[in-house]
């Protein structure tokens, strides 16, 4: 089947839509290659341009992969159009989204273990960081192996699981589990 150029005006017109709507919640679905970061990249410049408070845009995908690859894309979208404020838009996964939103509304205190998704700028920049400097590990690689423990822990509830491979050296009764007492 050839794609006229009608096809592809028709496409074109719908992403233009998708992207300048005024819909405060935006869904794309579509198959590979058919625009949908494209189309994600100007709805956000967009918002950023009429006005909208970078803190209130959540672009929201199911992986780790593709949050990376949407965070590259819109922050040189927004740096090509000289759009600022991108730095403050919450680009992450839909579980990530889902778990800050429960700890800001302090609804994580009925779950009997705690939940722990993080996007790479929580990571780094709030829970190892705060981790290591509450607890004087001061390696980051360190912290890092001590989180990877614990988040198969807590996501299996079995220490050491069959998929998780140890830190090496082990973690010691001295080294604190993030977030414990």
């Amino acid at each position: 089947m050839t794609i006229r150029a009608e096809d592809v005006a028709a496409a074109q017109a719908i992403q233009f839509a998708a992207a300048h709507g005024h819909e405060a919640q935006l869904r794309l679905i579509a198959g590979p290659g058919s625009g949908k970061s494209l189309t994600i990249e100007e709805r956000v410049r967009w918002l950023l341009e009429s006005g909208v408070d970078a803190s209130e845009i959540a672009v929201v995908s199911f992986t780790n992969a593709s949050v990376i690859d949407l965070k590259l894309r819109l922050h040189e979208y927004c740096q090509r159009h000289r759009q600022e404020g991108i730095e403050h838009v919450s680009i992450t996964t839909l579980h990530s989204l889902a778990l800050r939103l429960l700890r800001q509304a302090g609804l994580l205190e009925t779950y009997p273990t705690r939940p722990l998704v993080l996007d790479d700028w929580e990571l780094e920049n709030i829970y190892d960081a705060e981790f290591g400097e509450a607890e004087g590990i001061n390696s980051r690689p360190r912290r890092e192996k001590i989180r990877r423990f614990y988040e198969a822990l807590w996501s299996t509830g079995v220490p050491n699981a069959p998929t998780y491979v140890p830190p090496d050296p082990p973690i010691s009764d001295e080294e604190p589990e993030p977030g414990g007492p």
